[in-house]
């Protein structure tokens, strides 16, 4: 009796399942909202220039002021293990 209720039961619960994924797989939820499934070469061109606007260089004494911090850094961190012995 058992097997006769758990056979038609997984059969279903199976295509239950195939469905609900198919659904969710071909719906148009994951896609972007008025947004081209394409991108244009001047789309690329601008993610570029925007990236690339909000990186600046180090001037040289911005470099040496983080340099000289960093140092400080290690030299007590290197006292500090010397003292522990």
């Amino acid at each position: 009796m058992s097997r006769s209720f758990t056979v038609p039961a997984a059969i279903i619960a199976a295509a239950v399942c195939v469905a609900v994924g198919s659904t969710i797989a071909w719906s148009k939820l994951a896609a972007p909202v008025n947004a081209p499934a394409y991108v244009t070469k001047a789309d690329f061109d601008q993610a570029f220039a925007d990236a690339a606007a909000g990186h600046r260089e180090f001037n040289p004494i911005d470099r040496e002021k983080l340099r000289n911090a960093g140092w400080r850094i290690v030299e007590a961190d290197f006292a500090t293990q010397i003292g522990a012995r």
